[in-house]
Order: structure tokens, then C-alpha cells, then sequence
């Protein structure tokens, strides 16, 4: 069964607050759900959602539409996903990357045998000139989906700012781009699951839009 998208209409000061607290939008989507759940509730509830600043509204987007859902305000359309065929998509996604690392394949066993954990460099934000062909790579690799040439469109970065409480923010961009599922197994998992960081915040969930011809 396909998930669903709740699309729910927010005033300006709400959209606002949620926006300058991502954690403050995760506790709001999670309203709608069972919270006894074990330590990750978002990633069991299979709960995504994203702020829609253009349009004022909020997408969360469930397994099965729990009766919870009207907790988040006026819903204005519930939709199933669409996910096969010529599709546009829709992504706000964190524009980060793990650049390789130049430390020594053997220093590195060393480091790991002497702290139990892989030596893994920090992340950096994708440089501007690099950000089309990271994110055509990034969908295809992480989602399935092959986008057409010439149709990505991606925006400045933007701020996931994580609240007072949490501190700190998670750079963004996004993205736009046509194309079709080349892996239509690793594509509905990406649709159920979201891809990148900041899940939790409003970031990875995949918007469909179907292209008619």
C-alpha cells in the first residue's frame, strides 16, 4: 500500500515558529502519533513531513493516516503517493557530503582497534559548482530515480535551525528535478523512508507529482 500525504494549511506566525524550531515542528507531527514507540518514535511511527513555505502549509506524510492527523490543523487535501512513471519530484535535502578521507587504510585499522569505532571525517556542505551532479548522483544512488538532463533545479542553502533546546541547524537545499525510477524497489523505499539527515527536522521527504503526456 502506497503512504499518504496530509496536506495542512498553517497561519504565518505557526509556519513561522516551526521553521526557527525544527524541533518544535518534529513535536507537533509526532502529536499525531503513538509516542510509545521505543527510543526512535519518528522513524517506527514511519512518519516524514516537510515545511511548505511557498504554499503555508505542512505535508506529513504516514503509513496509514492515523485518526490523530486532524491534530495538526486544517487539513486541505489527503493524497496517496504516486510512484511509477514520468514523474516530477519535489525534496528538501540536507547538501552535505563526507569528503574522503587521507589518512592510511592502515592507520586507520589502527585507530578503529584502538577505539572499536571506524575513523569517519567530519561532514562538509557540497560546494556550490558541485551541488548539481552531487544531487542527480545522490537521488539515483540513495533513491532510484534517474533524473532527465537538464531538468534539476536546486535552490540556495537554507537553514533547518534545530531550536534553543537542540542548538545548531542543518544546511539545506531544494530540489526539483523530472525524471523516472530506474530501481522502483530502492525508489518506494525512499518514498517510505525519506533520504539524508534531518529526517526528524522536515528534511528528506520525496514529493511526487505525476507528468502527464
Amino acid at each position: 500500500m502506497p503512504p499518504t500525504d496530509v496536506h495542512v494549511t498553517l497561519s504565518g506566525p505557526l509556519l513561522r515558529s516551526l521553521e526557527r524550531d525544527r524541533q518544535l515542528g518534529h513535536s507537533h507531527v509526532m502529536s499525531t502519533v503513538s509516542l510509545e514507540l521505543g527510543p526512535a518514535p519518528r522513524h517506527e511511527a514511519g512518519v516524514l513531513w516537510h515545511i511548505d513555505r511557498e504554499g503555508e502549509r505542512l505535508v506529513v506524510r504516514y503509513p496509514q493516516v492515523p485518526a490523530g492527523a486532524t491534530n495538526l490543523g486544517v487539513i486541505t487535501e489527503i493524497r496517496e503517493v504516486v510512484g511509477t512513471g514520468h514523474l516530477r519530484i519535489e525534496l528538501a535535502m540536507n547538501v552535505q557530503k563526507t569528503p574522503p578521507t587521507r589518512i592510511p587504510p592502515d592507520l586507520q585499522a589502527e585507530l578503529k582497534a584502538a577505539s572499536g569505532k571506524a575513523f569517519r571525517s567530519k561532514l562538509v556542505v557540497v560546494p556550490e559548482h558541485e551541488r548539481p551532479g552531487w544531487a542527480a548522483r545522490r537521488l539515483l544512488r540513495s533513491a532510484g530515480f534517474a533524473v532527465d538532463a537538464g531538468s534539476l533545479s536546486i535552490s540556495p542553502k537554507y537553514r533547518a535551525d534545530l531550536g534553543p533546546r537542540r542548538g545548531g541547524a542543518i544546511p539545506y537545499v531544494e530540489i526539483t528535478a523530472t525524471g523516472i525510477p530506474a530501481d522502483q524497489e530502492k525508489f518506494n523505499a525512499a518514498l517510505a523512508n525519506g533520504i539524508g539527515k534531518g529526517k526528524n527536522f522536515g528534511l528528506g521527504l520525496i514529493q511526487t507529482f505525476p507528468i502527464e503526456h
